[in-house]
């Protein structure tokens, strides 16, 4: 491996479809999850929102991490990880690839952390 090699990945976003939770022939936990990214951009001046869907894998303890967060459509989510190509046959017999993030850290977000807990007491005012 070439030490000037660099395969690193960081989105910031939010969930665009709910993690799916299933597990790989030798056991181990994987989940998928949909994550949209938004910039601005635009000719002469005029500003124009555009949106990237991406494919995001957690496998084994970043799987669990990830369930137990009970993410839904909506919700931010930031993560850190490396892309990864996967090709395939489809049951169509026509060829398939894609390419995703594997995630290996999930950062905690503002949004997230300002949220209490379900289980959390919190206090009237």
């Amino acid at each position: 491996m070439n030490d000037d090699d660099l395969n690193r990945v960081e989105l910031r976003g939010r969930v665009s479809k709910s993690p799916e939770m299933r597990y790989l022939p030798r056991g181990t936990a994987q989940v998928n999850v949909g994550l949209a990214t938004s910039h601005w951009t635009g000719p002469s001046g005029k500003r124009q929102e555009l949106t990237e869907w991406h494919n995001v894998v957690a496998l084994a303890g970043l799987a669990r991490e990830i369930m137990a967060e009970q993410l839904s459509k909506g919700d931010p989510l930031h993560v850190r990880g490396r892309l990864q190509t996967r090709s395939w046959e489809g049951q169509d017999g026509q060829k398939r690839r894609t390419t995703e993030v594997v995630i290996e850290e999930i950062v905690p977000t503002k949004a997230r952390a300002a949220t209490p807990a379900v289980d959390e007491e919190v206090p009237f005012q």
